[in-house]
């Protein structure tokens, strides 16, 4: 049975092309508060960045997610945009990791 990671994903724009994406990470034993800080980024660089950073840091789990970036979810739950290669990136890792993911937006 895979462990279930619950992740909860707040992203927020700074000013113009900056962002912080601040992610709570609770892996049933213990709560991980974790802040990224982006510049001169897009939009959905962020929601990408930090959550391949959870999967990268776990294996043979599944991801109960919890976004405000109701793009991204809807992108990483079958209807890509045009950030293929930010896609590709998430389907490779989450093969490679044997992740499953559930998405919601709060």
């Amino acid at each position: 049975m895979q462990r279930i990671i619950k992740v909860n994903q707040n992203i927020k724009q700074v000013k113009g092309r900056d962002f912080s994406t601040h992610l709570t990470i609770n892996d049933g034993e213990s709560i991980e508060e974790k802040e990224f800080q982006y510049v001169k980024a897009n939009g959905i660089y962020p929601a990408y960045h930090s959550l391949l950073f959870v999967i990268n840091k776990n294996e043979n789990a599944h991801i109960e997610l919890t976004t405000n970036n109701r793009i991204f979810a809807e992108e990483i739950t079958g209807l890509p945009n045009i950030n293929a290669r930010l896609l590709e990136l998430y389907q490779t890792a989450i093969k490679n990791k044997n992740v499953t993911i559930d998405v919601d937006v709060k």
